[in-house]
This record gives C-alpha cells, sequence and structure tokens, in this order.
C-alpha cells in the first residue's frame, strides 16, 4: 500500500559514482556503501534537519507532516558508532529513526543525497526492527522511491519498492518467527512473507535486485519473492533510497506505541547493474534462513 503524498524540499546534490566491474573470484564494491558514522567525529550525534552521514551519501530529512499525520522528526534520527542494540554488531556505525509514544503521531527518515537517482542493480540493508520488543504498532521501513524534480525541489514518482515490518504482529512482541510485507506501487500489490526467525532478535539483510522486468526481493541473500510486472519499469530520474518509521494506521502496522520504539540500521549498499547478488568476499551469508514461498 502507497503511503506517500506530493512533497517538496530542498536537498544537497551528492554526485552519482560509477561501479567497479569485477570478475567471479573477486569480490565486488559497491558503488553507494554507507555506514551511518556521525559526521562529527564523537561516538554519537542527534539527527537535526538536512545532516548528512560522515560520507555524504544520506541525509536526515524532516521536519515535515508524512504518512498519517506524521510529523517526521530530524531529532529522532540518531547516528552512533557503536551498535546501540545488545546484539553485538561491531563498532561499524549505526542510525536509530525512533517513533515516539502516545500523540502526536511522531517518526524519522532518512534519503539518498543523490539526483539522478538510483537505478537497476542490487540494494541490500543490515537491520533490525525494534530490537527491545516494544511492539504494540509502528512501522519500520527500507524502500526506494521514484525520484524527480531538482535539487532543490524534488518530487516523487509512483514507483515504490517495500521491506516493510509492522509492529503490531505478535512476533513483535514475543519470541516466535516473524514475517516482511513486500510491496510494489503503482500497482499497490502487497505480499506478506513468512520468516523462519524472528527479525527483532538479529541483525539480517533485505535486498531488491532489480533488472529490466523483474524485481527480487531477498533476505539474508535468498531470493523470497519475484515481481515481473510493470511496476518493475525504470523511471528516467532513477529512485531515492529510503528508511523511515512511522506510526498511527490501524489498517497497516497499529499504534501509537505505548513507549518509544527503535528501527535499527548497520548500513545500505547498492552494486550498479549487477544481474545477480554481488560477490562480497570470502565470508558466507550469515543467516540463510529465510522461507522462500
Amino acid at each position: 500500500m502507497s503511503h506517500f503524498g506530493i512533497w517538496n524540499r530542498s536537498f544537497v546534490l551528492a554526485t552519482l559514482g560509477i561501479g567497479l566491474a569485477a570478475g567471479p573470484l573477486f569480490a565486488q564494491s559497491p558503488q553507494l556503501n554507507a555506514t551511518f558514522i556521525p559526521p562529527n567525529g564523537s561516538s554519537s550525534q542527534t539527527g537535526t534537519a538536512g545532516l548528512e552521514i560522515a560520507n555524504g551519501t544520506f541525509q536526515v530529512d524532516g521536519p515535515w507532516v508524512g504518512t498519517g499525520s506524521n510529523e517526521l522528526l530530524p531529532q529522532l534520527a540518531v547516528l552512533t558508532t557503536d551498535d546501540p542494540t545488545t546484539l553485538g554488531g561491531a563498532a561499524t556505525g549505526y542510525l536509530t529513526l525512533s517513533i515516539t509514544a502516545g500523540t502526536p503521531l511522531q517518526g524519522s527518515e532518512i534519503i539518498s543525497n543523490a539526483l539522478p537517482g538510483y537505478g537497476y542493480g542490487y540494494y541490500e540493508v543490515q537491520m533490525v526492527p525494534d530490537p527491545t520488543h516494544v511492539a504494540n504498532g509502528g512501522v519500520c521501513s527500507f524502500f526506494l522511491k521514484g525520484a524527480g524534480g531538482t535539487l532543490n525541489s524534488r518530487t516523487y514518482g509512483a514507483l515504490e519498492y517495500d521491506f516493510e515490518f509492522l509492529l503490531n504482529e505478535s512476533w513483535a512482541s514475543g519470541s516466535g518467527n516473524g514475517g516482511v510485507h513486500l510491496t510494489t506501487h503503482p500497482s499497490g500489490v502487497s505480499t506478506d512473507y513468512s520468516l523462519g526467525f524472528n527479525p527483532s532478535n538479529a541483525w539480517h539483510t533485505y535486498g531488491f535486485l532489480w533488472q529490466a522486468g523483474n524485481l527480487g526481493f531477498y533476505v539474508d541473500e535468498v531470493l523470497v519473492h519475484t515481481v515481473t510486472s510493470s511496476d518493475t519499469a525504470l523511471p528516467s530520474d532513477g529512485t531515492w533510497i529510503m528508511a523511515n518509521a512511522w506510526t498511527g494506521d490501524s489498517t497497516w502496522g497499529g499504534g501509537p506505541p505505548a513507549s518509544q520504539i527503535n528501527c535499527v540500521y548497520n548500513y545500505v549498499k547498492f552494486w550498479p547493474n549487477v544481474t545477480s547478488v554481488p560477490n562480497k568476499g570470502p565470508n558466507p551469508p550469515t543467516a540463510l534462513t529465510a522461507i522462500v514461498n
């Protein structure tokens, strides 16, 4: 389901680089490699409007009013050097997007800093929705959105590809296996996928492999869903890469929560024009546990 209207805000240009070719025996380097290191050189930095991460590839979004009258506030995005969860991630840089308790409805968001935006290739995020199991309402997401407009006045096209975790589902407050909702627009077709794990309990990767006429959804580098509809058409200006946390829709995630919920992200990476999940080096995937339907 779509959660966006028409927005116009000001942004700073970041250039779009060229991907590196690699043979099958060599690890491939991503064009975009965003780890969320605080730009001020400290161990933690609270977001402000337009704050860019250390390598400039993403910025903190807002303030503005978004989905379901949520206020998406820069101060609810926090960058840290160390893993802010208790899951033991290495000190590589992390982003926490938070949803506040009660009303007014308040969440947070980040957006990529390149126009033209990103196109065919493999996109991957490593994230944990609601690692403290607060649950009882909200959405943690990773998604692509059609890019357009100008650098000083962005617009948002009909294309949208979503990984969404609905925090009013039983797994979010318990220990059982969970699920993720996979949606493409403009058709609005959504598929609910069961996972062989609880996504709140460990770091996992979620990815899009996007080629002409084909979009694959991946969990821990395992293909779990394929779309071949007209939704896979590449917009002329490519896409923004985005993530957000929000609440309050009784039909989609519920809420607001009774106490603050955190959605935590370790990295976002993009390999342009690849036709399979990239070879990332000698280390195998850590958790090939998705259920392929």
